[in-house]
């Protein structure tokens, strides 16, 4: 059975951010979703930060995680970390412009229209770069009506092809670690991209099959297609 605490999905992003880390190729960029209140986690262990839990150290450069937090605010990374990516500080959101109730309590709490995201690059020797300039980091796209959303975080392809066009050209390689609607592969699709995609949760990879398989048998590309395929990619 899969585990679905917060300690075991903590842990497995820390493991996740490394193994990125190492596929990645220099000057990539990766996207990375979260909830308001873990930003300072994701943040500063994308950068390449590893804190101690008893001595509150980072193992890496030694800075403390609340003596040196005006530090730690202001630095992009963690030099001496051997994975460590560079992190605009300054988050990206979508927006949902149809969102109109929340189901929270209404005298307390505003109508949340945005998710936030962080675009993250792997600076080793090369400098990650956008290769658009001409937005904002607000994306408005109308979230996924409940009767057609595969998953609790459906997002629309047309968001997500719209994020891939400021990180990739088309015919790259993308993965996604935890693909959950398969919405990636629809943006994939759409925007003359291709995808790698990883889901554990048994419905949910069901569901990423039938969408890739739908929009393989789209392009005419059969099981012995794909199979060629991959082996010409990785036969390195």
């Amino acid at each position: 059975p899969i585990q679905v605490d917060h300690e075991y999905a903590m842990g497995l992003m820390l493991e996740m951010f490394g193994e990125i880390w190492r596929v990645l190729r220099d000057g990539g960029w990766i996207v990375v979703w979260y909830t308001p209140v873990h930003y300072d986690w994701v943040r500063l262990n994308l950068q390449g930060h590893r804190f101690d839990s008893e001595s509150g150290l980072c193992l890496f450069c030694e800075k403390h995680i609340l003596r040196d937090r005006i530090w730690l605010a202001n630095n992009y990374s963690c030099v001496r970390s051997p994975f460590r990516f560079w992190v605009n500080p300054y988050p990206n959101h979508w927006r949902k412009p149809d969102r109109v109730a929340d189901g929270h309590e209404i005298q307390r709490f505003l109508t949340k229209e945005t998710e936030p995201f962080f675009l993250a690059g792997k600076q080793d020797a090369t400098t990650p770069i956008l290769l658009r300039s001409d937005r904002g980091n607000v994306f408005d796209f109308n979230s996924v009506p409940p009767e057609v959303r595969r998953h609790v975080h459906h997002k629309p392809w047309g968001l997500l092809a719209e994020i891939l066009s400021l990180i990739s050209v088309p015919g790259s390689l993308g993965g996604d670690a935890g693909a959950g609607s398969g919405s990636i592969i629809e943006a994939a699709y759409g925007s003359q991209r291709k995808v790698i995609v990883a889901e554990m949760d048994e419905e949910y990879h069901e569901a990423c099959l039938n969408v890739a398989t739908t929009l393989l048998r789209k392009k005419g590309w059969g099981p012995d297609s794909v199979v060629s395929w991959l082996k010409t990619k990785f036969s390195r």
